[in-house]
């Protein structure tokens, strides 16, 4: 059961959640901003 690919695939695994899950908060934040950018008048 000594296979360092299923090791290294777990790792890859979570850095791809924390990852995905950075670009959904930042998506989340542009959005907000751009929504609230959008409504100001004289812009």
């Amino acid at each position: 059961m000594l296979e360092p690919l299923k090791t290294e695939q777990v790792q890859v695994d979570a850095v791809l959640q924390v990852v995905t899950g950075l670009l959904a908060t930042v998506l989340q934040l542009v959005t907000s901003l751009t929504s609230s950018v959008g409504s100001v008048p004289g812009t």
